[in-house]
């Protein structure tokens, strides 16, 4: 993948803007567009040249309304395709999928209390629930709700990682291919060292 400018992110936020569809955004795309507001910061911070610096400022305010409002968007995106229940068709990103993932269960969770009520059943409180080694509070810490991704890893990993599920990850090699908690893709996506992939990109 490119470097990314302005232009690409400005590009981004048009098309966010314009279009119904949520467009494709990935963990490692987001990550360079956070990576460039970082780097027109720092240049803020260390020039002396007072034409450099108001352009940078003005670069750096235009880059944080862009980005705010691309992901603001895409949230509203989001949160309309649970309502319709519906899955939105673009790729999102690991917090965007929980995002979704939380909503479509607290609406279902709702429509369940719903008809319950209109049986004339009532609501039972949901207690803790565990993990094998870990303890969590919340009906979006069942085993099976523990959401997983696919990733290839761009880098070797020195050190195993334990996932939410109690079980450990790695350490993987360079280009190996595996099925991990989404938590624990997180962290090695945001370090650059794995990128999430589809199932369809696997083998191309």
């Amino acid at each position: 993948m490119s470097e990314i400018k302005y232009e690409n992110i400005q590009e981004a936020w048009e098309l966010e803007v314009e279009t119904e569809r949520l467009q494709d955004l990935q963990d490692l795309r987001l990550r360079r567009m956070i990576d460039y507001l970082s780097k027109v910061r720092l240049q803020l911070a260390e020039t002396e040249d007072e034409l450099q610096s108001d352009l940078l400022n003005q670069e750096g305010q235009n880059l944080e309304f862009m980005m705010r409002d691309l992901l603001m968007i895409r949230r509203d995106k989001i949160l309309k395709a649970v309502l319709e229940v519906r899955r939105p068709q673009g790729i999102m990103t690991l917090l965007e999928e929980e995002l979704h993932s939380r909503l479509s269960r607290g609406i279902n969770g709702h429509l369940e209390f719903v008809n319950d009520s209109l049986r004339g059943v009532q609501q039972k409180t949901r207690g803790k629930k565990t993990v094998p080694g870990k303890s969590y509070d919340g009906e979006t810490d069942d085993l099976e709700e523990i959401d997983y991704v696919t990733v290839r890893f761009l880098e070797p990993t020195d050190t195993p990682a334990e996932g939410l599920d109690g079980k450990v990850y790695g350490p993987y090699k360079r280009e190996d291919i595996a099925r991990i908690p989404s938590s624990t893709a997180l962290v090695w996506i945001n370090q650059q060292i794995a990128v999430r992939v589809m199932i369809d990109d696997i083998g191309d």
